[in-house]
């Protein structure tokens, strides 16, 4: 197999203050603190220019207060890891001259000596040591499906976090099944376009160029999750960018199951340059004995006689033993084993006992995931909202992220996850690998076109109503009946076929944010309005000349009205876009916020212009004609506005395909009404993970089950 040689070691980098460029891998990067437009984070308003390393300073609050609220969730900090024990895995990774600074310093002529590597996520200090006495700080994390790998990938990011100093790049975790690399040639392309998905106060234009600086400029250590997830082509296409990208000073970590791995490794032949393989190894029985006797701090005899029996497995003076819960071993010799068990037997209820009859470890992993969701239920009793309210408002309760906001019905439970978990699997890539583990609520649509198309039909008759009426009827004031009627039917028509084009395109939006808070920013807005304004000059332009054909008169009112409208779409129009940049953000945010963020948006944008059209339609019919005229006038106005700007405008309206395709499917009881409450409620019970805006099930393994489950009842 070919391997590369590394060169010299990467140095640390000097931040400059005052703009000074430095030189690393063989291509100028830019080091010093690049000036960007004004930007709000951590409640921080520096007005004018803000620097690169200012930004990355604040993207590591970000990603840190992220990941510790989702380790608490994982039970990270609650009690001890479950020890794994991690090995380096040779055939791997590269050569030992390229990965450890030791070897380096050797002689030429000497032999080196085969590069040792042992770890344990019971001491992720010593990893994370380890790891940054590497020459370039490159790791591959490999094992079998639930070893466990993910959960070291998180352990290492936050103490790399914790640990940071200023001049080290920032570690964000980001699934690497979205890579494309046909669209994105290089990792930091990609990752410069995931950036502002999973953050989204880099979205603003102005900090692109930070958002670049800080991706080609090695300030980002890609935390890679999931290769495995890829089908076979794309992950040998990955590992290929991943070394024609990586310069001497750019950092990575990626997580992939172990035979998906060496299959792409085989497919390139080649490694990751520089890195190092570590591979999990399965648990002891003793030690996986050791960590369940901790969750069950007082065992019941039962339970003690399960954890007695399985400290005694592989001990030769008790094979009899041993053959009896050979099938417990199997299960508890991965970290999703030893989970399922904690979760299903740590009730009071449950009986220990049953596990060790004999039974292949199949029948045994397939009974606990089948009770999983009624154990995780009963295990978390809902919170009671009086005393929640009245808690926060004291000191804030330490179960409360554990606990669900409404109790959960099993049976429901298991078949919404089900349906979920088929949306995500099929239909499977050629090489029989779910179709993504990725749960996105704005394209949980996509398959419920049905839902969209028939939505589309109705919008698209509504639009051509209200359309129609919105400019016949105040047309029909100023001009004879016939041309205002004919001009609003070809207007109508015209109009309610582009809406309804537009809401077939719904399922493919992508959510938007709302800045968390209105004020400042002054200068912005004002360019925001301008720009609108100019943009629907033209529009209007050819509006205009529209009615004056159609006989209209006088021209001076044309203008006036053409004018007034102007001003109030550069106005409302330049506020709403305005609002859509992200300006501060001082929480991670989930899935359950990218929505909230999403649907504010579009109620913005729906309110704002169906009020700023009607106000001003009915002061300016009141003024020249009589108040019911303006009424009327105002309320047609509004509707079209809201309609038209409101619900076809703008580039988010992910919410709105969102509402639609929930509205269809819980009446087909396969989702509930309330989809993202659901789906909070399973990250707090422990069924799914969130990275951020998006859900995946905690293990592939759950998601393969509740797949088959579906299949199963139809």
């Amino acid at each position: 197999m070919k391997r590369r040689r590394g060169g010299r070691p990467a140095g640390n980098r000097e931040v400059h203050a005052f703009g000074e460029a430095s030189i690393a891998a063989g291509r100028d990067v830019i080091n010093s603190p690049t000036y960007v437009g004004e930007i709000h984070l951590h409640g921080v308003a520096a007005a004018g220019l803000v620097d690169v390393q200012y930004v990355a300073m604040e993207l590591a609050r970000m990603v840190q207060a992220q990941w510790e609220e989702e380790a608490r969730l994982r039970l990270l900090y609650n009690r001890r890891p479950i020890p794994v024990r991690w090995e380096l895995r040779a055939s791997l990774s590269d050569h030992p001259a390229t990965i450890d600074r030791a070897a380096v310093r050797g002689t030429g002529t000497e032999a080196l000596p085969p590069l040792e590597w042992e770890a344990s996520s019971g001491d992720i200090d010593e990893l994370a040591r380890r790891f940054r006495d590497t020459q370039r700080r490159r790791l591959v994390i490999v094992g079998d499906a639930g070893s466990g790998k993910t959960t070291l990938a998180v352990q290492l990011l936050l103490k790399l976090l914790q640990t940071r100093t200023p001049d080290e790049p920032v570690p964000v975790l980001l699934p690497i099944a979205s890579w494309d690399t046909a669209r994105f040639p290089t990792l930091h392309g990609w990752v410069e376009d995931q950036l502002p998905r999973a953050y989204p106060a880099l979205r603003s234009a102005r900090f692109a160029h930070a958002l670049h600086a800080l991706a080609a400029g090695g300030r980002i250590m890609p935390v890679l999750d999931g290769l495995d997830e890829l089908p076979a082509a794309a992950r040998a296409d990955v590992v290929t960018a991943l070394n024609r990208s990586l310069g001497e000073g750019d950092q990575l970590i990626l997580t992939s199951r172990t035979p998906e791995f060496a299959q792409a490794v085989d497919a390139t032949r080649d490694v990751v340059n520089s890195a190092a393989a570590l591979e999990a190894r399965p648990l002891l029985p003793a030690m996986a004995a050791d960590y369940l006797q901790s969750c069950v701090r007082h065992p019941d005899p039962g339970w003690q006689q399960v954890l007695d029996q399985l400290r005694t497995v592989g001990q030769p003076s008790r094979n009899e033993t041993s053959g009896q819960i050979a099938a417990l071993a199997a299960i508890t010799a991965t970290p999703l084993g030893v989970w399922l068990l904690r979760t299903v037997y740590t009730d009071p209820a449950a009986d220990p006992t049953e596990l060790t009859d004999s039974c292949p470890a199949d029948h045994l992993r397939t009974r606990l995931l089948n009770a999983i969701v009624p154990a995780a239920i009963a295990a978390h009793p809902p919170a009671n909202r009086a005393r929640q309210y009245f808690r926060r408002r004291r000191s804030p309760d330490p179960d409360e992220p554990f606990r669900p906001r409404r109790r959960r019905n099993p049976a429901d439970t298991e078949r919404y996850l089900a349906y979920l978990a088929h949306l995500l699997t099929h239909d499977r890539n050629s090489d029989g690998t779910p179709r993504t583990l990725d749960m996105a609520w704005w394209q949980l649509a996509q398959p419920a076109e049905g839902s969209v198309r028939t939505l589309s039909r109705w919008v698209g008759i509504l639009t051509s109503v209200i359309a129609t009426a919105m400019l016949a009827v105040p047309t029909a004031m100023i001009s004879r009946a016939s041309s205002a009627i004919l001009g609003g039917l070809v207007f109508g028509i015209t109009t309610g076929i582009g809406a309804g084009a537009a809401v077939r395109s719904w399922s493919q939006s992508e959510p938007g944010h709302l800045r968390q808070t209105l004020r400042g920013d002054l200068p912005g807005l004002i360019r925001a309005i301008v720009k609108a304004a100019v943009e629907s000059f033209w529009a209007l332009l050819v509006v205009g000349c529209v009615l004056i054909s159609l006989g209209v008169r006088p021209i001076s009112v044309v203008v006036g009205l053409l004018g007034v409208a102007l001003v109030t779409h550069g106005a409302v129009a330049g506020f709403v876009r305005w609002a859509e940049e992200p300006a501060s953000t001082d929480r991670p945010s989930g899935p359950p916020e990218h929505l909230r963020a999403d649907r504010k948006l579009n109620l913005l944008r729906i309110v704002a212009f169906g009020a700023g059209y009607g106000l001003v339609a009915v002061a300016g019919v009141t003024y020249f004609r009589s108040l019911g005229e303006g009424l009327l006038i105002g309320v047609v106005m509004a509707l079209g506005a809201a309609i038209g700007q409101g619900l076809l405008g703008g580039a988010h309206r992910a919410w709105l395909a969102y509402a639609a395709m929930v509205a269809r499917l819980s009446r087909e009881r396969v989702l509930p009404r309330d989809l993202m409450p659901f789906l909070d409620d399973m990250h707090r019970l422990g069924l799914l993970r969130a990275v951020g805006p998006l859900y995946q099930f905690r293990h592939a393994e759950l998601q393969d089950h509740f797949a088959a489950t579906f299949r199963s009842r139809r």
